[in-house]
């Protein structure tokens, strides 16, 4: 059953109390730590009792939300720079935590013909991940709910609950003003996956924000924030109305709560396996070193692809991921003594591009397309005191040079590696690929998707990637060996399979 929308909010009594003891405190900072974890235990008891009391917080623990909103790819976007492309994301969430029983289902879509839609299921001790636009799933053993915090985390309530499993770690911070300008009381408080810090409405104790501090690949330390607005009571709970996700003071989701009951039915077909779902095999260990020809690897630290090339006195690597540093160490084993002199991110997006301060790091030259110099130049010359990289201690200046005209060729007289821009794409405006001619070796980001399996799920290809099959076919290339950034070596037949098994919604 789902229950109305209650808009008259009243404050509970003990909230009224709680508000007058936060009072007798004062405003001044703490003068102990006990005195820090009274302040913030005072108003966490309140936010408890203004949201539902314990009681009613514990008994709405089995529930069922559907979500509705619009993500904001920031660092993800056809565009470097705002504005960003924004796509629509639907999400419903059945719980049930008494009996250990959870569906979570989302679908979403990424610039470029990129359509998600996956489901999360756990039942007891068991469970499983469903891609419901490929058709495949693989089984978890020994879920437990709490591995989906960061889910259950999109509902105010169940954060007060969580916080209260281990209150002595409580810590009064203070004042502090969310990204609207909205005035928060805040506190740090212990959770399962780590300390949250949470900002309260002073007057109504209503949970306002979840305020954080991270390593953004662009912007280096950072601030992330959650707030939440527009709540109402359902069933005696207040529940939002809107939550909205920024990075760096930019919004990067933006969620309405379109329905929310408190009699939660798990349908059988949700608790199984999708009818004529594939099971995935299981994933072959990572192989670090690929040698593709001589002088030339597919080197994957687990989970991404770079291609590495030899030349007579230096070396060139593709894309920068997370995983940088460690595809750095690996190419100094290969190549000794060689230094590392370019390095070719396919696109701007973070997971391509956010690595790039290790190779500056080392002297290398970016080689990128005009549109992203000042994207890397900012990248290079951030602050990184969270999450300190090499960067952060030598300090190295960017050294960036530009593909123009569609095409940068390297070559020592007898190697060439050929550099060509065939954006715009759909997923990116500007987009490179790699051509070594001799060998027959095409190397991509995003272009074509594929499992470490080998297998070509159904739907593996979009729009891009028929954007891509276009251009390898102007260019008139005999592609013996394909790769990606998310994709093993493979024959360039993979990328006609996928084509010829996709259907867009």
């Amino acid at each position: 059953m789902n229950l109305p929308l209650e808009t008259d909010v009243q404050i509970p009594g003990l909230v009224v109390l709680a508000i007058l003891l936060t009072a007798q405190l004062g405003s001044s900072q703490p003068t102990s730590l006990p005195d820090s974890y009274r302040r913030a235990k005072t108003l966490l008891d309140a936010a408890v009792e203004a949201h539902g009391g314990r009681e009613g917080l514990t008994r709405a623990t089995r529930l069922s939300a559907r979500m509705e909103g619009r993500d904001h790819w920031r660092n993800q976007s056809r565009a470097v720079s705002a504005p960003y492309d924004t796509e629509p994301w639907l999400a419903e969430l059945i719980l049930d935590t008494p009996a250990r029983r959870l569906v979570w289902t989302v679908s979403s879509r990424f610039p470029g013909g990129f359509f998600s839609a996956s489901r999360v299921v756990i039942d007891g001790a068991s469970g499983f991940n469903a891609n419901l636009r490929q058709g495949t799933h693989f089984t978890v053993a020994n879920r437990a709910l709490e591995t989906q915090r960061p889910n259950l985390f999109r509902l105010p309530h169940l954060v007060l609950l969580a916080v209260l499993d281990n209150p002595g770690e409580l810590r009064w911070l203070g004042p502090m003003t969310t990204r609207s300008g909205r005035p928060v009381e805040a506190i740090v408080a212990p959770t399962t996956p780590g300390s949250l810090t949470l900002g309260f409405d002073p007057a109504t104790k209503e949970l306002r924000a979840i305020l954080g501090m991270t390593t953004d690949p662009l912007l280096g330390d950072t601030g992330t924030e959650v707030t939440f607005t527009d709540y109402r009571r359902v069933g005696g709970i207040l529940i939002p109305g809107r939550r909205t996700a920024s990075t760096g003071g930019e919004v990067t989701q933006e969620v309405e709560y379109r329905e929310v009951g408190f009699e939660p039915v798990f349908a059988d077909s949700l608790l199984q396996p999708p009818a004529q779902s594939v099971t995935l095999g299981t994933p072959p260990a990572a192989v670090p070193v690929r040698e593709l020809a001589p002088g030339v690897w597919a080197v994957d630290p687990g989970g991404y692809v770079s291609l590495v090339v030899a030349f007579d006195q230096f070396v060139l690597a593709t894309e920068a991921p997370g995983q940088s540093a460690a595809i750095i160490e690996r190419i100094k084993t290969l190549a000794p003594g060689k230094p590392i002199q370019w390095v070719v991110p396919s696109h701007h997006h973070d997971d391509h591009a956010g690595g790039a301060r290790e190779y500056v790091a080392e002297g290398a030259t970016i080689l990128t397309t005009p549109g992203n110099v000042g994207y890397f130049r900012q990248m290079a010359a951030a602050s990184r005191t969270i999450r300190p990289d090499r960067q952060s201690r030598v300090r190295a200046p960017a050294k960036i040079e530009t593909v123009t005209g569609g095409r940068r060729t390297i070559s020592n007289g007898t190697r060439i590696v050929e550099v060509h821009d065939i954006g715009p794409s759909p997923h990116a405006n500007e987009m490179l690929v790699i051509w070594l001619p001799a060998e027959g070796i095409l190397y991509q980001g995003d272009l074509l998707n594929l499992p470490p399996t080998g297998e070509v799920p159904r739907n593996a290809a979009n729009a891009t990637s028929a954007h891509f099959a276009q251009q390898v076919a102007a260019k008139g290339w005999t592609v013996k060996m394909l790769l990606g950034a998310h994709m093993q070596p493979g024959d360039f037949g993979l990328l006609g399979r996928a084509l010829a098994n996709r259907s867009d919604p």
